[in-house]
């Protein structure tokens, strides 16, 4: 058989880390400090995050006479690569604009010999008790080998009454494990000369970059509401449902099922988080916290959440964060809205998703054919009408019964061929993977 792809056979180990994760803070110093006064603590552990008392009650504080004030943070990690700092006392609007703020920060790695990033920190701007705004500091290049992070605040912004400046939460982020090795290759496709990288994970050969062959009917990613978005060189092409039936994907290789997205998870490591799976093109790392609970009892009684974003793309699958937003207020995720909802890809098989009843009883039954990560298929056939999305192929033979496609007749990734057929068997992976 003739097949339209060349395939490399020789697969790489390449080295990726887990997930990126909070960095424990071992021990802080702080050059100043207020004294504490009554049930007020201004002691530079204030600064982790606490279990039982809401970040924004407790704050570190020193008394700012124009001379720079140190703090530092004894952290470990193999690579760092943002640091989320909240900036000025947060428990109310007074105490927010009362207090003064940092606004010039040095940051050293190790010592005070290795200056590592100036930043200016945002200007001050009170949102409200429960939208606290974070400065997000990322490095361009991951800081390696950290064991201490000494911030050395410059500047301040002055307060309406006091020069005390306050900080309530500084929080570290990178990669404390050792990394990892995947199996990783590269395929040609031989009818228009693109390459792809390809990834092997749980027995499956997955191309580990969306499609950019070009039909009748593609076109790159367009976001009406973003008329200026810029693409990531790699990006790949979105497609019509007519271009998805004509066979997208090369011969020898298939759309994956729903479920082989959905499942996707379970053939990794239980370290493995959200954030793996996405391209790290145009990242912006996301950090907030929610306060669960009725804000009229006691603070110590109330829960708080945190969320934090950021892609890594530490298993190689190199997702798109690509997406178009068209959630509504009855569509809102436990995590804070579809924010972390990102890309549409076909499917090779469908699902019939029932919606809410009419006033009469009668209930419209859609046809889902796209899997986005982060959605829910109740809300993605209620709400989405785009009719376009990214391909993204794996190993496999073409399907017995051409018409099963339309029919949607494979809903399990057991009924899908695992592997290539005898003509093809000098493209098969070694068999170590995650």
């Amino acid at each position: 058989m003739k097949f339209l792809l060349s395939i490399a056979v020789i697969f790489v180990a390449v080295s990726l880390s887990h997930a990126i994760t909070s960095i424990p803070i071992n021990g802080i110093k702080a050059s100043a400090t207020l004294p504490d006064l009554g049930q007020k603590s201004y002691r530079p552990e204030n600064m982790i995050m606490k279990k039982n008392v809401h970040p924004f009650y407790q704050v570190w504080a020193a008394k700012y006479k124009d001379n720079p004030i140190t703090l530092e943070f004894l952290v470990e990690a193999q690579e760092l690569d943002v640091i989320t700092l909240y900036n000025g006392y947060m428990r109310d609007s007074s105490s927010y604009t009362n207090y003064s703020q940092a606004k010039t920060i040095r940051i050293y790695q190790n010592t005070t010999d290795n200056l590592v990033k100036t930043v200016t920190l945002l200007k001050p701007q009170w949102g409200g008790y429960k939208i606290h705004r974070p400065d997000i500091v990322v490095f361009e290049k991951p800081l390696k080998n950290v064991f201490k992070i000494i911030i050395e605040i410059d500047d301040i912004y002055p307060g309406k009454i006091y020069q005390d400046v306050c900080i309530a939460l500084v929080k570290f982020w990178g990669f404390p494990r050792i990394p990892r090795k995947l199996n990783a290759g590269q395929v040609t496709d031989v009818r228009d000369g693109q390459v792809y990288n390809t990834i092997k994970v749980g027995g499956q050969i997955w191309m580990a970059e969306d499609l950019r062959h070009k039909t009748p009917g593609s076109r790159p990613f367009i976001d009406a509401s973003k008329p200026n978005l810029k693409l990531p060189k790699d990006a790949g092409l979105e497609y019509p449902e007519s271009d998805i039936n004509n066979r997208i994907c090369p011969e020898g290789w298939r759309l994956p099922l729903e479920s082989e997205f959905a499942n996707l998870k379970s053939s990794l490591p239980e370290s493995a988080t959200f954030d793996d799976f996405f391209s790290t093109a145009n990242r912006r790392p996301f950090y907030a916290i929610y306060e669960k609970g009725n804000s009229g009892i006691d603070p110590a009684l109330l829960t708080d959440v945190e969320e934090f974003f950021y892609p890594t793309d530490a298993y190689g699958f190199n997702f798109s964060r690509l997406t178009r937003r068209y959630y509504d207020q009855q569509c809102i995720e436990e995590s804070g809205g579809e924010k972390f909802a990102f890309a549409s890809y076909w499917t090779y098989d469908a699902k019939e998703i029932p919606l809410w009843p009419d006033e009469d009883g009668n209930v419209e039954v859609k046809k889902l054919r796209f899997y986005r990560f982060g959605g829910t298929d109740y809300c993605e056939a209620m709400l989405c009408t785009e009719n376009y999305h990214f391909v993204r192929c794996i190993m496999a033979p073409d399907p017995v019964d051409p018409n099963a496609i339309a029919d949607s007749s494979v809903t399990d990734s057991s009924e899908a061929p695992a592997n290539l057929n005898a003509d093809s068997s000098e493209a098969a992976a070694p068999a170590n993977s995650f």
